[in-house]
């Protein structure tokens, strides 16, 4: 049996396993604070946009609730460049933990199904709305 299916799987494993302890257990996370974020953010004027969309999109990536950050967007940013900005943010990381899950996270998936992933595919191509919006509702 291949081995770098199971590479890809313990990499991401150990990815997110660091990032909840960041987030939930270090030193890091007494600066998670509204107050502290929003002064980190402003403290880099326009750059700050960036890195709140990319905090966001890693944010998206790492399974945290997407109303924690709109909300943290709204609260920095107010209503319309916070929207603004969540949009993006989100956007981008949707299209990363796609790209992720494609290329990291397929040879893993296709050892658990062992070989329907084909037989999802075919239907895709021939039903692709309705199996997406079945999945979207599940």
């Amino acid at each position: 049996m291949e081995k770098k299916p199971y590479l890809k799987f313990l990499l991401f494993s150990v990815f997110l396993v660091l990032a909840i302890y960041l987030v939930r257990f270090s030193p890091f996370a007494e600066r998670l604070s509204a107050s502290a974020l929003k002064s980190f953010i402003e403290g880099f004027g326009f750059p700050g946009f960036i890195i709140f969309i990319l905090l966001y999109a890693v944010g998206v990536m790492i399974a945290i609730p997407g109303t924690i950050l709109t909300l943290t967007g709204a609260l920095l940013f107010g209503t319309a460049l916070g929207t603004l900005l969540n949009v993006l943010g989100a956007s981008i990381g949707e299209v990363l933990a796609f790209l992720l899950a494609r290329y990291a996270g397929r040879d893993i998936v296709q050892i658990f199904l062992k070989g329907k992933i084909e037989d999802f595919e075919k239907m895709v191509e021939k039903n692709g709305f309705t199996v997406i919006l079945i999945l979207r509702l599940i």
